[in-house]
Order: C-alpha cells, then structure tokens, then sequence
C-alpha cells in the first residue's frame, strides 16, 4: 500500500467514525483540563508554598536543587504522577481507537475502567519503556501524541531564536529531529504491541522494526 493510498485509507475510516474520534479525543481533553491540570497545579502551588517558593524558573532552580531538597523530592514525585497519567491518557486513547475500529460501542467510563484496569496489571517494563520513547519524541509529540498534561513543557522563544542564530546548532537539531522521527517511525508498533498483545519490550521492538522495515515512508 503507498503513503497516499494508506493516507486515504484512513481518511475514509476517521470519516465514517469521525463523531466517536472526535467525542474520545475532545472528552478526554476536557477531562484533564477541567479536572486533572487544576489538581495538578494546586499540588505545584501548596509544594511550592510550603517551601516558602514563590516559583520555579532557571534564576532559582539551582538554589531548589542545593537547599529545597524536601520539595525537589515532592515535585520528582509530582512529576512521576503526571507521567503516569499521560501513559494512562494514552492507553485509554488506544483502547478507544481499538473499541471504535471494532464497533464494540463501550462508553468513556468503560474504557476508563479498563485502561485503569490495564494499568494494575502493567509490566514494568512497559512503563519505562514509554517513558523513554515519550521523552525521546517529546520535542516533536504534538505530531504524535498530544495531551494537556504537558501543553506547558515548550521551549522558551528565546533559546529558539538563540539556536536559529548558530548554524552549526540548527543543523545538529535538524539532524536530530531526523533521527529522532526515524526512531519513532520504527518504533510506531511497540506501544500497541506491549499494551493490547502484553508483549515484552524486546518482542514489541523486534515486531515493530519487521512491521516498518523498507516502509519508512509508508508511516511517515
């Protein structure tokens, strides 16, 4: 199948669900915006608070590493929190994909039951392994995956502009953001692999290498 007959291919299949997507994606959004992300801030705010902290930027961060250790425990743990909850976020997404392309008909709360459900039974190895691929692919995400969770985690204009500035810097991010969407092109199967079949992290890449090799352009 080419790159233009596969896009058409699921161009027709969002078309004809195009309500349900829309509904998964737009529901759960709302859900972290309205719910999860003002939890999250009240818990960065009374952290802070108790550290007598009034911020987090790069003017302080150091004085928080050397003489806050209490709260840069608190904000790892934060942190760690919120990670789970975007590969919570995710596997629900996936699990909703799937109840759509198989027209099971499950509702939100369904799904959010199993993807819960999914996450007391979760390998250790699959968590981590997220965690590596999300980190790799977070500068370029949003054309993957995107959450609220971290529409926050954005690089300020003005290291942007410093970088545009130095060539030899630009070509090095340019060759990076290359091999980091090759990586991810070729690693398109392993998160799906390890949540819907359980695979082990090495099965799941070695799946997921056989499933895009000499098919690059096909998925990218």
């Amino acid at each position: 199948m080419s790159s233009l007959r596969f896009f058409f291919t699921y161009s027709r299949e969002f078309l004809r669900h195009w309500g349900s997507y829309i509904l998964l994606i737009v529901g759960t959004n709302i859900a972290l915006e309205m719910i999860v992300i003002p939890c999250v801030q009240f818990l960065i705010a009374f952290i802070l608070q108790q550290g007598n902290i009034p911020y987090v930027s790069n003017t302080n961060i150091l004085t928080i590493l050397t003489q806050h250790p209490a709260v840069l425990v608190a904000l790892l743990l934060l942190l760690a929190l919120v990670l789970t909850l975007v590969f919570l976020q995710f596997t629900f997404q996936l699990f909703g994909i799937k109840s759509i392309q198989t027209k099971e008909d499950r509702s939100l709360w369904e799904l959010l039951k199993q993807s819960l459900y999914h996450m007391r039974h979760l390998r250790p190895g699959t968590f981590f392994f997220f965690l590596f691929y999300f980190l790799l692919i977070l500068p370029f995400a949003n054309a993957i995956f995107r959450t609220p969770l971290l529409s926050k985690v954005t690089i300020p204009v003005f290291v942007l502009e410093h970088l545009s500035e130095n060539l030899l810097i630009l070509s090095l991010l340019l060759i990076a953001s290359f091999v980091v969407t090759y990586i991810g092109i070729r690693l398109l199967f392993v998160l799906p692999l390890m949540i819907f079949s359980d695979q082990a992290p090495k099965q799941a890449v070695a799946k997921s290498l056989a499933l895009t090799h000499q098919r690059f352009w096909h998925y990218g």
